[in-house]
């Protein structure tokens, strides 16, 4: 073989290894990016046995731990969002002060509902694992916005918590997480729907938690639950109701086709709670985050408003539960709200 063929076959054998080992990577960030699992529709998903694939993920350690033994009614979790750990305006000292109170109050678990940091980065994925890590009980993370930006963000949730939609059962109630449900006409729509709408078939009563409100929360009224998503991530990735009106109805009429359930979601840096039918919608997104003073000027007292907090709800037995809102100062007494029967009601 001539000295020039024997560089002819050097060169290709080298550009086929290259192409190689592009395809493995390629694969590797596709087997944990949640965008790749949203946007490809694979109903496997849906087994409950599958929800979280691999016990490294800390997601699956937490439910681990919760399931691992029956609690006796009464018991209680506790569910914060938006702390936006390496935020400014003292965001994680916030965050921290309200966990000091919630590990006074013994929770079975913590749920944290989304913009765990401020920015997706090493450095505060690390300092988040780091404060959760030290807390004497569960922590399950939810995907918020966030999180994801910028776009590595995707691969650093993934590698750390698995995949974004799962769920669970404890006792008489099934804990179900979605992560983010994107009105679009996207491949991925179909896969989540189903997934939703798969999670809540059960006998039990069903927690939802999802980072972002199906409501604009402050701004909303019992009528207009039409509005829209109003939250558009980068034109393709969420969407808006507004631009895809039928996915939005396919997406509450599951909703209301599984009440009585209670959906939990933050990204508004408020508390907000109302009802709609046999459905109630809270808005906790008092973590830690620098608060929105606007939002206040459309609250609807005593439930509705911009401060600090997180929601310890306290399980009673079947189908019933009773929420707080607790305050850095400590808890509100003069709002609760509760089930009788699944049904919404209050107890001012």
């Amino acid at each position: 073989m001539s000295p020039k063929r024997k560089k002819q076959t050097f060169v290709c054998a080298v550009i086929l290894i290259l192409v190689a080992a592009n395809l493995f990577l390629c694969a590797q960030f596709s087997r944990y990016n949640p965008l790749t699992r949203i946007l490809t529709a694979r109903p496997e998903r849906f087994n409950a046995e599958r929800a979280l694939k691999g016990s490294k993920y800390l997601n699956r350690k937490a439910i681990d731990r919760i399931t691992a033994s029956a609690r006796p009614y009464p018991f209680h979790f506790a569910v914060i969002g938006d702390p936006h750990v390496g935020g400014p305006f003292n965001a994680e000292e916030t965050f921290t002060a309200l966990l000091s109170k919630i590990v006074q109050d013994k929770p079975a678990f913590l749920v944290v509902n989304g913009d765990f940091v401020d920015s997706a980065s090493d450095e505060n994925y690390a300092r988040y694992l780091q404060i959760i890590e030290a807390l004497p009980f569960p922590v399950i993370t939810v995907m918020g916005n966030h999180d994801i930006s910028p776009r590595e963000g995707l691969y650093y949730y993934a590698r750390n918590f698995g995949d974004p939609d799962f769920l669970f059962d404890y006792g008489d109630f099934r804990f179900v997480f979605a992560s983010f449900i994107p009105f679009s006409t996207d491949p991925g729509t179909n896969d989540k729907m189903s997934f939703l709408r798969d999670s809540l078939k059960t006998n039990r009563y069903p927690f939802l938690f999802r980072h972002v409100p199906p409501f604009k929360a402050l701004y909303r009224r019992a009528d207009d639950y039409k509005l829209d998503l109003y939250y558009h991530y980068n034109g393709n990735f969420f969407g808006s109701a507004k631009e895809y009106p039928d996915r939005f109805e396919e997406f509450f009429s599951i909703l209301k086709e599984h009440q009585p359930l209670t959906f939990f979601a933050s990204h508004m840096h408020c508390f907000a709670d109302y009802s709609l039918e046999s459905m109630r919608f809270v808005v906790t997104g008092g973590g830690g985050a620098v608060l929105n003073e606007e939002w206040q000027k459309t609250a609807v007292a005593p439930h509705d408003g911009v401060f600090h907090h997180y929601v310890k709800i306290t399980l009673i037995g079947k189908n019933s539960y009773v929420g707080e809102v607790v305050r850095p100062t400590g808890a509100d007494e003069s709002y609760r709200f509760s089930t009788e029967n699944g049904t919404p009601s209050e107890k001012e």
